[in-house]
């Protein structure tokens, strides 16, 4: 379990513009229950949605885990983080199983020193999700469960992009009032995620720069960043930073913030995985991303209502650059849903983008066929004596023995 705890460390190895000279600290903020934090930001509550679709409310557990970690010589997170239990979870060594829930808020103006050199101008709020375990250990089995995590953050905080690793899914959204009440000051978000496994490095290895080829182990220990709109990697996005949202996730050690190409009008996400799996079989790709409508607007100017199509590539280090064939997209609710698998690992760039397809006239003219011009009817009256009959067709004409009627 602790070299579990240990992998689910955040992994944030992105590029950085120079340090200010003058950077405000403020604290590193763990993000707690409710129920014993109600302060600067905290847990409402968390449901686990099992694989049969049954919804379990998790309980607080009376056992913590206390964990310091220096970002900066000013700037510590020191937390007593808090255990989740499911006593009615079903999973393959028993019934009843705990996970350990780690997210805490980055303020922007703190120095980043968890790598070397440090870095300045982040944002975000950062999720670690240990696993549902049983006894000491979790099972690679028992996944296909989803976390429903229910929190609030400052009102300051806009939420402009997401990026997972070790999830298959990552669903951000707005609770209604019947399941968070608002507070002043305050936004509340609902996070839906599935974990999934993922091949990793041994990560003080992987601190090093040392990204062997080979796994040392799968595991399902996921994690979720949340970048800011003030935070300084998504200036980018110029003016669409102050929307939400971009979301990226996938079976990788390390998935990238996402950052916007002008040039190539695409969003690229670094990766970094193992080209093999620890027991030696290729290491295949899965990646998710989610962008909304507003975004999709403001990014690409594509209305996600019409016939629309994504156009998704990798760049590897050797210089190579693969089309991605295997990939579907679809509009769900507010947001377009890009999913690629099938392609392999050595740590490709992730480029994608979406572009709004005319239809083809001739399918038009199929599915809007111009309307037949029908001829025009008349009446004409047909006399027998006294008898008097309206006749009415195209080319009418009276019955026999029957004149037209002057």
């Amino acid at each position: 379990m602790k070299n579990r705890i240990a992998i689910a460390a955040a992994i944030f190895l992105s590029q950085f513009l120079p340090i200010p000279a003058n950077a405000a600290v403020e604290p590193l903020t763990p993000i707690l229950s409710c129920s014993t934090d109600p302060g600067y930001a905290c847990i409402e509550k968390i449901n686990v949605i099992t694989t049969t679709g049954e919804k379990l409310t998790a309980k607080l557990s009376s056992t913590r885990f206390n964990e310091i970690r220096t970002y900066a010589p000013s700037s510590v997170l020191n937390a007593n983080w808090q255990f989740y239990e499911v006593p009615e979870m079903k999973l393959n060594a028993g019934t009843g199983g705990r996970f350990l829930i780690r997210p805490f808020y980055f303020p922007l103006g703190n120095l980043d020193c968890f790598y070397t050199p440090c870095v300045s101008g982040n944002e975000y709020l950062e999720f670690a999700i240990a696993p549902i375990y049983f006894g000491s250990k979790s099972d690679l089995q028992d996944l296909g469960y989803s976390y429903e995590i229910l929190f609030r953050v400052p009102d300051s905080f806009l939420m402009t992009s997401s990026n997972g690793r070790g999830m298959k899914t990552i669903d951000i959204s707005k609770p209604p009032i019947s399941e968070m009440a608002e507070v002043a000051g305050f936004k509340n978000y609902k996070l839906r995620i599935e974990p999934m496994a993922y091949s990793g490095y041994v990560l003080d290895q992987a601190l090093q720069g040392n990204l062997l080829d080979k796994a040392s182990e799968e595991t399902d220990n996921g994690s979720v960043w949340f970048s800011g709109s003030k935070d300084i990697r998504m200036i980018s996005f110029g003016e669409c930073k102050n929307l939400e949202a971009v979301s990226v996730t996938g079976n990788v050690f390390y998935l990238g913030t996402p950052s916007w190409n002008p040039a190539t009008k695409s969003i690229e996400v670094t990766t970094s995985a193992p080209h093999f799996k620890s027991d030696g079989s290729l290491n295949s790709g899965y990646f998710q991303a989610k962008i909304t409508t507003a975004m999709a607007k403001c990014l690409w100017g594509v209305d996600l209502s019409k016939n629309v199509e994504a156009n998704i590539s990798l760049s590897y280090e050797s210089g190579d650059k693969t089309k991605v064939e295997s990939w579907t997209g679809k509009l769900v609710g507010d947001e377009y849903v890009l999913t690629a698998s099938g392609f392999h690992f050595s740590s490709p760039k992730v480029s994608f983008q979406l572009e709004e397809k005319e239809v083809p006239k001739e399918v038009a003219s199929a599915s809007n066929p111009t309307p037949k011009v029908l001829p025009k009817k008349v009446s004409i009256t047909c006399i027998k004596g006294k008898i008097s009959k309206k006749v009415t067709a195209v080319s009418p004409k009276c019955p026999a023995g029957y004149k037209k009627k002057a």
